[in-house]
């Protein structure tokens, strides 16, 4: 354990002296950057929550559960965020007992997640036609993005692999390197030759403005988090890696947000029109600038074949095996 593993690890064992204590997400796994969040999980009695802290100056993700839901955690995102877990204090040894079942469980979890991952994908095509056809061009190559994430998502569980949004490219990358030309023709689909150190930073600044219209210390400490792992990234000739993490937290931001502004509305998501329903006017072309999303109708059709195929061919072989 690091030191600063050491210094957040003691800062919650003192504050919660009776409670198990677990480190979870890319530190527990070893693939975290220098600047990634630092994830944990703390068995306590209450409701399952979600709190965001900062703890010797890192920002620190913390997951509350009961001992209830740990020993029914049924829910396959749930069980995949503890495939990691690296115990660090379980007075009650709740989560040495869980331990086993969780290691033993995950294969079949992983193999539901990428399953239903890659039917969200198809999913997402449908919303690329819809958007295809009002004539919403842009709208049409944002779903593309997203339906290219969640296939990549797909094919990195089908490998036996936690999915981390901020190390997808990399993950991607190893899960499909005996997929002969996968990852050279989806990296086109996802337009990543436009990578450079400018498009990195017009990508965050897009993402800024989009954290902005939540105006919240979480939107506030993500944009920290993306900002601080990009520019690792790009100092370590990773460019191409940090302008697709971006897109996929991007993405993810945009849909989050429109979705929350829906539900506060209660309004029903028109999710052809996204753009013009959560941005108005100039911040709407801006946004759709700095991301790098296209209107040309013949490579938007060109990746579209292309994403949902493939996406139809690994639908096909994952309904086909046994979970």
């Amino acid at each position: 354990m690091s030191r600063d593993d050491s210094c957040v690890a003691d800062a919650l064992r003192s504050e919660f002296p009776n409670s198990a204590l677990g480190l979870i997400g890319c530190h527990a796994s070893g693939e975290a950057y220098p600047d990634c969040e630092y994830d944990y999980l703390i068995i306590s009695e209450g409701e399952k929550r979600f709190e965001r802290r900062i703890i010797n100056g890192r920002i620190v993700d913390i997951l509350f559960l009961n001992e209830e839901t740990l020993l029914n955690a049924s829910e396959d995102q749930l069980a995949l965020a503890l495939t990691d877990l690296n115990i660090i204090a379980d007075p009650g040894w709740s989560l040495k007992h869980q331990e086993s079942n969780i290691t033993a469980e995950a294969p079949q979890r992983l193999k539901r997640f990428a399953r239903r991952t890659i039917f969200e994908s198809l999913a997402d095509q449908g919303r690329y036609q819809d958007s295809f056809k009002a004539g919403n061009l842009f709208e049409a190559d944002f779903w593309l993005r997203i339906s290219g994430y969640n296939l990549a998502t797909a094919v990195i569980a089908s490998e036996g692999k936690v999915p981390r949004r901020s190390h997808l490219l990399a993950e991607f990358r190893r899960a499909s390197e005996d997929a002969g030309d996968l990852f050279g023709a989806w990296s086109k689909t996802q337009g990543l030759d436009m990578a450079t150190d400018v498009t990195v930073m017009r990508r965050l600044d897009a993402l800024r403005e989009v954290l902005d219209l939540e105006q919240s210390d979480a939107s506030k400490y993500a944009y920290q988090l993306a900002e601080a792992r990009s520019k690792h990234l790009v100092k370590s000739h990773s460019v191409v890696d940090a302008y697709c993490n971006l897109g996929a937290e991007l993405t993810r931001t945009v849909e989050e947000t429109y979705e929350l502004k829906c539900r506060s509305t209660g309004r029903s998501p028109q999710y052809h029109d996204i753009f013009n329903q959560l941005l108005n006017g100039e911040l709407r072309m801006q946004i759709v600038r700095l991301i790098g999303l296209t209107s040309e109708e013949t490579v938007l059709k060109e990746r579209s074949a292309y994403l949902q195929n493939t996406a139809k061919s690994i639908a096909k072989y994952l309904s086909k095996e046994q979970i």
